[in-house]
């Protein structure tokens, strides 16, 4: 508005300072408490997918030199009691700081969501918890607040009171709708559901520049009589479904369906080699891992699955990957496709 005293001036191309001249896409900056320093997010330049793993970057504010505190992942250490697949989030919370020290993120873990705090002066990496996502954190007082779920667990709110000389997490619960009187009903159901994550090694190792595995979650009745499956494959095809709680899943399982999510290659949260195994390769290695997981399912649990009572469901990249299980797998009976891609 003219004449009014709080407005803003556009600025012009020399009052703009270049912060990174890094070769891919940096973002979410956050500087550090005592200011010296700018962290940030920056994708992996050898990324040739859509989404997936980001390097944690830091500039010192001074000389703007710039240091990369966590690296891209191409292929988690197996033997590591817990092995580090790389950050997978879209951006650092605003006080993504929980002491001057550390800061800390959600990032896909595998099938999971997970808590990861970060040393800034190290680039240490530490899983704080697993199935639970980053609702905030305070610095001057070293608190974490969290959700956490499952496909057999309601969402818990929790406070965490981090201890920097070792990174235990005191944890204390805030709200727990599993023990809520008003939701008695529904949540003694979901509880009584059960709930199994399995890996499937890859049929001759996967091929060139793919991991020897994928994963897969199940869950549904807990009784001694057979059920449906419906099996539910994400779009993307870079994303993943993660074992947090979801409503529509749940609803599933509650009609008496057991449900089988599939993070077939070239999911995230599994490393830079696994994202990178899909492309040249849709409608081959992610129709493979999906009728594989089926097959698993099938050997794992006999007694549990109504074999003439098996559906699919999925979106986008889900409903291309249910076009070809349609017509591909007899086993599969019925498949529901949303907005998928099947006119290529």
């Amino acid at each position: 508005m003219e004449g009014h005293k709080d407005s803003v001036e556009p600025q012009t191309p020399e009052q703009l300072l270049l912060l990174s001249n890094f070769p891919c896409k940096a973002r979410s900056p956050r500087f550090t408490p005592d200011g010296k320093s700018l962290l940030f997010l920056a994708n992996a330049i050898e990324m040739v997918t859509h989404n997936g793993p980001s390097s944690l970057c830091k500039m010192d504010w001074e000389t703007k030199k710039i240091e990369v505190l966590v690296d891209v992942v191409k292929l988690p250490d197996s033997q590591s009691t817990f092995p580090f697949p790389g950050i997978y989030t879209d951006n650092l919370l605003t006080s993504c700081f929980v002491s001057s020290d550390n800061l800390v993120l959600q990032s896909h873990y595998f099938s999971d969501m997970a808590i990861l705090c970060i040393n800034i002066k190290t680039g240490k990496v530490n899983v704080l918890k697993t199935r639970a996502q980053l609702l905030d954190a305070h610095l001057d007082l070293n608190l974490i607040l969290i959700s956490s779920s499952q496909p057999n667990c309601l969402p818990i709110i929790s406070i965490g009171k981090l201890n920097s000389s070792d990174y235990s997490v005191s944890w204390e619960i805030v709200d727990d709708l599993n023990n809520s009187s008003s939701f008695s009903l529904v949540t003694s159901q979901i509880r009584s559901l059960y709930f199994q994550s399995h890996s499937v090694p890859i049929k001759g190792g996967g091929g060139t520049k793919t991991p020897f595995h994928f994963e897969y979650f199940l869950f549904g009745p807990n009784d001694n009589q057979k059920h449906g499956l419906v099996l539910i494959a994400h779009g993307g095809p870079h994303s993943l479904f993660d074992t947090s709680f979801v409503a529509t899943r749940a609803y599933l399982a509650l009609l008496g369906y057991h449900v089988l999510v599939v993070n077939y290659r070239g999911s995230t949260g599994f490393g830079l080699d696994y994202l990178n195994s899909l492309p040249s390769y849709c409608g081959e290695r992610d129709i493979e891992d999906c009728m594989n997981a089926l097959t698993d399912v099938f050997e794992r649990y006999p007694s549990k699955i109504d074999s003439s009572k098996i559906f699919y469901f999925g979106g986008s990249h889900g409903g291309f990957i249910g076009g070809h299980l349609i017509a591909r797998d007899i086993r599969i009976k019925v498949g529901v496709l949303y907005n998928p891609v099947c006119n290529i």
